[in-house]
């Protein structure tokens, strides 16, 4: 799927510029970003980390992208290959879809991990915040339904999508999101 995840988001890309640095640097996808031509060199390493955690230390997202694409040909070099490669996205992704469920962020509930890979993780967070509950922590005594009907009803309001058609999406061989519970 290609469609971005926020109406700011760089083009078409499956993965965030930001997110895909950081697991760039953390050594995902790394044979195929080989195969793509690209070195990791340090000037690739200096491009990728000024990516992931620039920006005042939350790497750049959104509108940011672009406008640093039109500062930096590396930059837009970059995005322009997260764009046209797939399988740089999909090992890419995988290792971020593990994380997102794993304890670093979804700490193995499955909507939380959903909310954080569809949403990336700033942005999961801020939500979370949004709603009175806490990053990577699904609350407790509190229904998948409920949960998912809280969230979506601040994604709506803020991002016009709709979080709970795509949990739903995601989840329906189980039932969808009361299929969790």
């Amino acid at each position: 799927n290609k469609t971005p995840a926020s109406p700011g988001e760089y083009g078409a890309m499956q993965i965030p510029a930001a997110l895909a640095a950081k697991y760039l640097l953390l050594g995902a996808g790394s044979g195929d970003f080989s195969s793509a031509g690209w070195n990791m060199d340090e000037s690739t390493k200096a491009m990728l980390t000024k990516l992931a955690s620039g920006n005042g230390g939350s790497g750049y997202w959104g509108n940011d992208v672009a406008e640093l694409c039109n500062s930096d040909n590396k930059v837009k070099d970059f995005c322009d290959l997260l764009q046209s490669n797939d399988a740089l996205n999909m090992a890419i992704g995988t290792a971020y879809l593990r994380d997102c469920c794993g304890s670093s962020q979804g700490n193995g509930d499955p909507l939380m991990a959903a909310l954080y890979y569809k949403q990336g993780a700033p942005n999961a967070q801020k939500i979370l915040a949004a709603c009175g509950y806490k990053a990577n922590e699904y609350p407790s005594g509190v229904s998948h339904e409920e949960f998912a009907r809280k969230v979506n009803q601040y994604i709506k309001e803020t991002q016009h999508t709709d979080f709970e058609a795509y949990a739903n999406k995601v989840f329906e061989s189980v039932g969808g999101i009361a299929g969790l519970d």
